[in-house]
């Protein structure tokens, strides 16, 4: 058996409790007697480390699985060697070569988001056409902040996937809405638009909303909104 599959003592009183909240929030019930555990075990530099990775959420779930691997190696070195701190280097300032290759990997990693959008991306007159609807009505909805929009030099471009023929405003279902609620860049509303969440089964926001299936996507963004 593996720890994460080795049962955490609960007091009998709490069984219930546990039985009821895994059948209203529709979580495995043994994940929630770990979580209880968690909680109530860890000190406060750790609970401060679980909130900080819960920020993470909007990573893709490879570049998650990557963190949690380097954080149970850190474990495990810890293990291993008790006397040693794992996060030694961690601690130590970036050199100045180390500090401006992060910012260019970071800048690069931008450039290629947005030009992966950019490349998704039609005209105002272009989405007009694609939805029967005048450029102008497609430039109103930018202006409201209803559809997401790139700005390249003196023009706007608009990514096609939002768009939707049979949807309110020429726009997929319940999109606007969810925007308000994110409270993102245009660039990070799409990347978070186009990511599998693990919250919606592995299916991105998008695709729910496609699918006509928008309250779970409400909810998270909403959640999500409220993160300081």
């Amino acid at each position: 058996m593996s720890k994460a599959d080795e049962p955490y003592p609960v007091p009998e009183s709490e069984i219930s409790f546990i039985a009821e909240a895994a059948a209203r929030y529709g979580v495995p019930s043994s994940r929630l007697q770990r979580v209880l555990w968690v909680v109530e075990h860890l000190i406060p530099e750790e609970l401060a480390l679980l909130d900080e990775l819960s920020h993470s959420q909007d990573l893709d779930p490879e570049r998650r699985r990557s963190l949690a691997r380097g954080l149970r190696g850190a474990v495990e070195e810890y293990r291993a060697r008790p006397a040693a701190d794992p996060f030694e280097e961690v601690d130590e300032p970036l050199g100045e070569e180390q500090a401006v290759a992060a910012v260019l990997w970071a800048d690069l990693e931008t450039e290629e988001n947005r030009a992966r959008l950019l490349r998704e991306s039609v005209s105002a007159a272009e989405a007009g056409r694609l939805t029967g609807r005048s450029r102008q009505a497609v430039e109103r909805q930018r202006r409201n902040g209803d559809i997401l929009a790139l700005r390249v030099g003196r023009q706007w471009r608009y990514p096609a996937w939002q768009l939707d023929v049979d949807g309110p405003g020429g726009l997929v279902p319940f999109l606007p809405e969810v925007g308000a609620r994110l409270f993102r860049s245009p660039a990070g509303a799409a990347a978070w638009l186009t990511a599998p969440r693990p919250e919606l089964g592995g299916d991105t926001p998008l695709g729910r909303l496609q699918r006509r299936d928008h309250e779970a996507v409400l909810n998270l963004a909403e959640q999500l909104g409220h993160m300081p």
